[in-house]
């Protein structure tokens, strides 16, 4: 979603005279300029508040707009801009792209910056999902994810359940999630999974390793994985 660093962004705009915020702005929301120079600058609009003395709503608004776009990566891109920009007003709009956006990784985008903005609303937003059967596991792995990563403490229990759920993705994620918030109740599970769940998750690893890592976590003797 967008260039690696903000060299490569800058540099990708200006041929297109897009490097002054309205140029961003500009470019952002123009269908008609190259789909890498759109999200580079879509990229950088979520990074705005680092770049100088901007203020958010400067690129909040256009980024909700993007939300909307017809291309379903410059949509999945405003979605993680959002989460980086960490604007509470945006979760309303993200709530709607995480239940209702045709493309699966906008959604997935959608819920992991819902997990950043720290708002009440954006959270029981995620819980619903997470615990929605329903859902496809996909997003209630996302949402698991967000959920420990935004330190939300009062969904350990539905965490915990989540390390006995059908879906290995959601078992490995919500694995993550206790572990990363350090919840010593998740234990007897995670020692489970670690005797006996295998499954991989693509691009990922075992659930078994996960839960390993989870417990080493918890213990406070952390032990490193594939990619970290």
């Amino acid at each position: 979603m967008g260039p690696e660093q903000p060299e490569e962004a800058v540099a990708s705009l200006k041929d297109v005279k897009g490097t002054s915020l309205e140029g961003l702005v500009r470019v952002a929301t123009d269908p008609s300029v190259d789909l890498e120079v759109r999200s580079s600058a879509v990229w950088l609009l979520g990074r705005l508040k680092r770049l100088g003395s901007f203020k958010k709503a400067e690129a909040l608004y256009p980024l909700l707009g993007a939300l909307a776009d017809r291309n379903p990566a410059l949509r999945a891109g405003a979605a993680q801009a959002l989460g980086v920009l960490s604007d509470r007003r945006a979760a309303g709009r993200l709530i709607e792209v995480m239940h209702g956006d045709p493309d699966a990784m906008a959604r997935q985008l959608a819920a992991q910056s819902l997990g950043e903005l720290h708002s009440p609303k954006a959270i029981r937003a995620l819980r619903e999902v997470f615990t929605d059967q329903g859902q496809e596991s996909r997003l209630r792995s996302a949402a698991a994810e967000a959920l420990g990563a935004s330190f939300t403490y009062e969904s350990a229990p539905e965490l915990v359940a989540g390390l006995t759920d059908p879906s290995p993705e959601v078992r490995f994620w919500s694995a993550y999630a206790v572990g990363f918030m350090k919840v010593e109740s998740a234990v007897p599970e995670l020692e489970r999974l670690v005797s006996g769940d295998d499954a991989e998750v693509p691009g990922w690893w075992s659930v078994s390793k996960e839960a390993a890592w989870a417990i080493a976590e918890i213990r406070g003797a952390p032990i490193e994985t594939e990619g970290q």
